[in-house]
C-alpha cells in the first residue's frame, strides 16, 4: 500500500503518512502488488509470496501474538548472538499457533513470508520512532534480511557466518538507537538510551494498572529481571534491558513522575544486587 500523496509505502494501519502527513484514504491509497512492492523478503524466496501462502502470511504477520515473538527474537538476538538460531523454534511454534496443521513446503513458505512482513513493519515503526532516513532504514532492514535469511529459507547458503558480521551489524543497529534522553521519567538513570523502548513496550505485560501490580522497587526490580530473562531466553544479564523494563512498568502502572523518579535509583541499585542477578 502507497500513500495517495507522496506515494510512499504505507502500512494498512496507519491513518496518517508518517512521511508526509496525509491521512490516509484506504478507498484512494495505491494498491501495489508487484513482488518487490509487498515486501523486500521476496528476494530470498519468491515462492513464499505466491497467492495462497502470502494470504496465510499476511494473517499470520498480522496476529499480535505472533508480533510480539518476533519482536522477542530481535531483542534475543541483540542480547545473544545464537538467538539467531535457537528462538527459531520459538517463532515457528507461534506461526503452527496460528495457521494449524500445514504440508511441510506450505509452511516453510508461510513462515518465511510471515516473517517478512513482520520485518517491514517492524523496520517502518523504527524508522517513524527514530526519524532514521530511508537510506539507513534501507540498510539496516537489507543487513537484518541477510542474517534471518539464513536460518528460516531453505537453500540458503548454510556456511557460518563470521561472528564479525553479527558484531558489524549490531554494532550499526545499537548506534542508530542511540538518544540522549528517553521518553520516560525514569530512563535518566538508564545508560542505553534507546536501545530498548520499543521492543520493551511491545512486549510488557497488559495486566499492569497500579503501584500494586508491580509492587515495591525492589519487587520491582526483581519481576523486571524475571521478564527479561524469561523473554530473551538469555543466560546472560543485561542490566539495562532489565532496568528498560522497570521504567515501563512504572508507567504503565500510573506512577507519577516524581515518584518514578525516587524509585528508579533504588531499583537500578536493586538490579546490580548479586542477590536479585543470580
Amino acid at each position: 500500500m502507497k500513500c495517495q500523496n507522496c506515494l510512499k509505502s504505507a502500512r494498512h494501519d496507519w491513518i496518517f503518512c508518517p512521511q508526509c502527513g496525509t491521512k490516509l484514504d484506504l478507498s484512494q491509497v495505491v494498491e501495489d502488488f508487484s513482488p518487490g512492492a509487498i515486501s523486500d523478503g521476496v528476494k530470498y524466496f519468491p515462492a513464499a509470496f505466491d497467492p495462497e501462502p502470502y494470504s496465510q502470511g499476511r494473517l499470520v504477520a498480522e496476529n499480535s501474538d505472533f508480533y510480539k515473538i518476533y519482536v522477542r527474537f530481535i531483542l534475543a538476538f541483540l542480547t545473544d548472538y545464537k538467538q539467531l538460531v535457537d528462538f527459531r523454534v520459538k517463532v515457528i511454534t507461534e506461526i503452527q499457533k496460528v495457521v494449524g496443521k500445514t504440508p511441510v513446503e506450505g509452511f516453510t513458505k508461510i513462515c518465511w513470508c510471515s516473517i517478512s512482513l513482520a520485518t517491514d513493519r517492524y523496520f517502518a515503526d523504527k524508522a517513524v520512532l527514530y526519524q532514521w532516513e530511508s537510506p539507513l532504514e534501507n540498510d539496516l532492514k537489507t543487513r537484518w534480511y541477510e542474517l534471518i535469511s539464513r536460518a528460516f529459507v531453505p537453500d540458503q547458503p548454510a556456511r557460518r557466518l563470521d561472528i564479525s558480521v553479527l558484531q558489524n551489524f549490531k554494532e550499526q543497529f545499537v548506534a542508530a538507537h542511540r538518544r540522549d534522553q528517553g521518553p520516560l521519567p525514569a530512563c535518566v538513570e538508564c545508560t542505553s538510551k534507546c536501545i530498548y523502548d520499543y521492543e520493551v513496550a511491545q512486549c510488557l505485560p497488559t495486566n499492569v494498572h497500579s503501584l500494586d501490580s508491580v509492587g515495591s522497587g525492589e519487587a520491582v526490580a526483581k519481576f523486571s529481571k524475571s521478564l527479561c530473562d524469561r523473554l530473551v531466553s538469555s543466560k546472560e544479564f543485561n542490566l539495562d534491558l532489565s532496568f528498560c523494563f522497570a521504567a515501563h512498568l512504572l508507567q504503565a502502572a500510573s506512577v507519577s513522575d516524581s515518584s518514578q523518579r525516587d524509585l528508579i535509583w533504588p531499583i537500578r541499585k536493586a538490579l546490580l544486587d548479586k542477590e536479585i542477578t543470580q
